[in-house]
């Protein structure tokens, strides 16, 4: 991907940038909506170091988790539907949409305390929540922990997006929990991000937003200059 800037923005204007991105993100009726995402968002966005074309082979040997899945485990487009060969295929978030859909199980939980076993998944994703609806970083290092406990040993946890790669916040003790526990790799898409609109649920059914809210997103993507934060659990 093209890059239009010779170096990053200063702290001040970062914070900034972040700060007035929040209004882009939608509420309908008032409400922050529970969405969904395509398997090419995914593809895009979490995997940019797997070819889209090898995204299925290489998640069908792995147990799976999406962790804030949104209605991914309802909708037959996203990644989690659409690996059926893989051994676990497990959703979780915190609303009560728990239907099941094609095998994939859901559990209605949260980050910081799952309840899942230990070393459980070859594979956790987690796709507009670290660092996007969840900032404070004492909380993102108590699920980090809790990440930690459930992924096998080199497992990855890849997480999108990271706002200028700043996956530590700016702290010392995310920074060294990180680095002491994962090999860490942060990338972006090859060639752009997605600008995909998600769906949602309304009455039950399953509707699209409007293409301008993923135009919104890739134009907010590309001033955070987002990044995918890849761990390996060592």
């Amino acid at each position: 991907m093209k890059l239009y800037r010779k170096s990053f923005p200063n702290d001040e204007k970062q914070k900034k940038d972040i700060k007035e991105s929040l209004d882009t993100r939608l509420f309908v009726k008032g409400k922050i909506p529970i969405t969904g995402r395509s398997f090419t968002n995914y593809s895009i966005q979490l995997f940019p170091d797997v070819s889209s074309t090898k995204l299925i082979s290489y998640m069908n040997d792995k147990d799976y988790l999406d962790l804030a899945c949104g209605i991914n485990h309802l909708y037959p487009q996203s990644l989690l539907s659409k690996i059926k060969g893989s051994k676990k295929r497990h959703g979780l978030d915190i609303h009560n949409k728990s239907e099941q859909f094609d095998e994939i199980h859901y559990y209605k939980s949260n980050s910081h305390k799952t309840g899942l076993p230990n070393d459980s998944y070859d594979c956790i994703t987690i796709n507009n929540y670290l660092y996007f609806w969840e900032t404070n970083t004492d909380n993102l290092l108590k699920i980090y922990k809790e990440l930690y406990r459930i992924c096998k040993k080199d497992g990855e946890i890849r997480v999108f997006p990271v706002f200028f790669g700043n996956y530590y916040n700016d702290n010392i003790e995310l920074f060294d929990y990180l680095n002491q526990n994962f090999s860490v790799r942060l990338l972006r898409p090859k060639k752009d991000y997605s600008n995909e609109s998600a769906i949602y649920l309304d009455n039950d059914k399953i509707k699209k937003l409007d293409k301008s809210n993923g135009s919104v997103e890739h134009k907010e993507n590309h001033t955070l200059m987002s990044n995918c934060l890849i761990l390996k659990k060592l």
